[in-house]
């Protein structure tokens, strides 16, 4: 799943006037072919919660591909947190990746709220910045008082093929079979209204109404028909 455009802006005093702008689209894909994408699927074995988490596809030879692949798919967010992650935006070149997620991928961040990250391609003319040592304030709770957890392994610094165990880099063309468990009437319908809330206002009821036609009524159980013989 890749986010549409954001929310859209009024423009006008109403009537024939009034019209719907969209703000900005996010940078889903680079001229390299970098793609940035969420999904609730496990595409690579780290990926364990079983929620929402931000990935990255290359073409082989882009990036930390190796050449003679397809391509190649790494887990950007976590994939053990217990809330979704959410891609929201990528730098041009797709070195810079910013997600939102409640884990707690730095010391820095102690709270369980969702926070913002960077995760960032270090190089030569930009280096990762070097986390200093947070200075925790005054606990005054249960909560508060607990260790933060353990600070995760650079997700973006390492090349992509990283994330993987096993044989290594997998082409897309291998086939290798996926066995999953088919999703209920009630969970499609719910997925396809969490995609349609990324459109602006008007594409938003439209899709919202075709996903209640395909979902909510088609499952349905028809009556029997029987006949009637005539006296």
């Amino acid at each position: 799943m890749i986010p549409g455009w954001n929310e859209a802006a009024h423009s006008g005093v109403g009537g024939n006037n009034s019209f719907e702008v969209p703000l900005y689209e996010s940078r889903v894909l680079s001229d390299s072919g970098r793609l940035f994408f969420d999904s609730s699927d496990g595409l690579v074995p780290q990926d364990v919660n079983g929620r929402e988490d931000v990935y990255e596809y290359e073409p082989g030879g882009v990036g930390g591909c190796v050449g003679g692949v397809s391509g190649c798919v790494a887990l950007i967010s976590s994939g053990t947190g217990s809330g979704d992650s959410d891609f929201v935006d990528a730098s041009a070149s797709g070195d810079d990746v910013f997600f939102t997620t409640a884990d707690r991928l730095v010391a820095a961040d102690t709270d369980s709220t969702v926070d913002m990250y960077d995760a960032h391609v270090c190089s030569v003319g930009a280096p990762c910045m070097t986390e200093s040592a947070a200075v925790s304030p005054p606990c005054d709770s249960t909560d508060g008082c607990r260790a933060a957890q353990a600070v995760q392994p650079g997700v973006f610094g390492a090349p992509p093929s990283a994330t993987f165990s096993g044989a290594g880099n997998v082409p897309l063309s291998a086939g290798v079979p996926v066995v999953k468990k088919a999703l209920t009437r009630e969970q499609k319908l719910a997925s396809a209204l969490k995609t349609c809330k990324r459109h602006a206002k008007k594409k938003r009821a439209a899709c919202e109404r075709q996903a209640r036609r395909v979902y909510g009524l088609a499952g349905r159980a028809k009556k029997p028909i029987t006949r009637r013989r005539a006296r």
